[in-house]
């Protein structure tokens, strides 16, 4: 049996709410929790080892995934909801789940169903708690290597850019050199995914900046994603060059895929933005291929940022 978030708009406006018949705020209403749940989910956890289902026949949503993959989620709902989350994502979403419970004439469900324990109410601790909001951070903002998804529908703009629509009016542009406009445009009108440095705002009316390193074939991508998500749970710089070690291991036990993303890696950290321990890893972790074709110039180029990290030291 899986653990569930089920998340149901139940009364809107004293009526009874149902798929069949729903009004239009009603469903901009569910439909705006719905997403926001979703959003939250697949920040902490690859979209993978999640499965949603709407139920027919009444306003409902139900995320289902194991044990260990819901509580993990269930850990950030409730940093948010106590208000010691940092992370944009799950703080901004959950607001908009907030807001939408506290609406007047409308009653929600928010239960964590776990298999032969008591349901947890989100929806009562949500509804009594402050606004959601980040957790003050000393830092105004950090920057995290991510793998972002989207469809590529415009490259240009006085600056080199490209952008990804996600409908609805959400966009992101990711800024880019001239030359990696020039390669980025062979993807245009189809959904791809980039390796990106992001410039995230803990200020939360300042949009999160990218930058592009890569673009990534899918199969490393989900790979990429799980490391990257496991490397900034670590508060540490040690336990991050370990998760990083132990990720470059695996890939080369599990998939015949693992110089190429020794090759992300690279491109990734080459950035004088990082740790300069962070640098020294991707140059260690490469070092068996410093004469292959494909990591030359890669690895060439982040030994020379290593090198100007050091001079600023």
């Amino acid at each position: 049996m899986l653990d569930k978030l089920e998340i149901a708009l139940t009364e809107a406006n004293n009526e009874v709410v149902s798929l069949r018949s729903m009004s239009v705020e009603a469903i901009e209403s569910f439909l705006i929790a719905v997403s926001a749940l979703k959003t939250i989910a697949v920040s902490i956890v690859h979209d993978e080892r999640l499965n949603f289902s709407i139920s027919e026949g009444s306003a409902q949503c139900e995320l289902e995934a194991s044990e260990e993959v819901l509580a993990s989620i269930y850990k950030e709902l409730d940093n948010a909801i106590k208000g010691n989350s940092t992370d944009k994502q799950v703080a901004g979403n959950l607001r908009s789940i907030q807001d939408q419970i506290k609406r007047e004439s409308y009653k929600y469900r928010f239960l964590y169903k776990r298999n032969q324990q008591p349901p947890i109410n989100l929806q009562v601790r949500l509804a009594e708690s402050k606004r959601i909001s980040l957790k003050r951070s000393k830092n105004k903002y950090n920057y995290k290597l991510k793998v972002i998804r989207g469809f590529l529908n415009q490259i240009g703009g006085n600056k080199p850019n490209y952008h990804f629509d996600y409908g609805s009016g959400q966009s992101i542009t990711i800024e880019c050199t001239i030359e990696q406009a020039i390669e980025v445009n062979r993807y245009l009108y189809k959904e791809i995914e980039s390796l990106v440095l992001c410039k995230e705002w803990s200020i939360e009316d300042k949009k999160d900046e990218y930058f592009h390193k890569a673009i990534v074939s899918p199969n490393i991508a989900r790979s990429l994603k799980l490391y990257l998500d496991l490397y900034y749970k670590e508060q540490d710089i040690i336990s991050k060059l370990t998760r990083t070690y132990d990720f470059v291991d695996k890939m080369f036990a599990e998939s015949e895929e693992g110089k190429l993303t020794v090759l992300y890696l690279l491109l990734g950290f080459n950035d004088l933005k990082f740790h300069l321990s962070e640098i020294k890893t991707a140059l260690v972790i490469s070092k068996p291929f410093r004469n292959d074709n494909l990591m030359e110039n890669a690895r060439r180029s982040l030994l020379e940022t290593y090198n100007s990290k050091i001079e600023k030291v």
